[in-house]
C-alpha cells in the first residue's frame, strides 16, 4: 500500500508549483517538484520541499528520497541546498514500451 499527496503553491488563485509525496510507510519520496519559470528563484521549490518533509515525517517516515536526472543541475543544486545527500552508487533502470518513450 502506498500514500500520496499533492501540494502547491497559488499566487493570485493561479496554480505556480506543485509536488507529488508519497510514502510506502519505510521510505517516502519527493517526486515531480515543479515551479513555473517566472516565479523560480523565490524560495518556492524549498517551501514545497519543506512542506512535503514535515508531512512524510508527521506521517512517520524517516527516509526521505529523490530521483534527479544527471542533466538536472538546477534540482541537484536545490536539494543539496536543503541538506540531502547524493548518492552516485545507485542505478535506475526502467523498462519502456518503445525507443520515443
Amino acid at each position: 500500500m502506498k500514500t500520496n499527496r499533492i501540494f502547491v503553491a497559488e499566487f493570485a488563485g493561479r496554480l505556480i508549483g506543485a509536488v507529488i509525496v508519497s510514502h510506502n510507510y519505510r521510505k517516502g519520496w519527493i517526486n515531480r517538484l515543479a515551479v513555473r519559470p517566472n516565479f523560480r528563484n523565490k524560495g518556492i521549490a524549498k517551501e514545497l520541499v519543506k512542506y512535503s518533509e514535515k508531512w512524510l515525517r508527521n506521517e512517520g517516515i524517516q527516509i526521505i528520497a529523490c530521483l534527479i536526472e544527471n542533466w538536472n543541475n538546477i534540482s541537484m543544486e536545490l536539494f543539496q541546498d536543503l541538506e540531502y545527500e547524493k548518492h552516485n552508487d545507485i542505478k535506475y533502470f526502467t523498462k519502456r514500451d518503445g525507443p520515443q518513450i
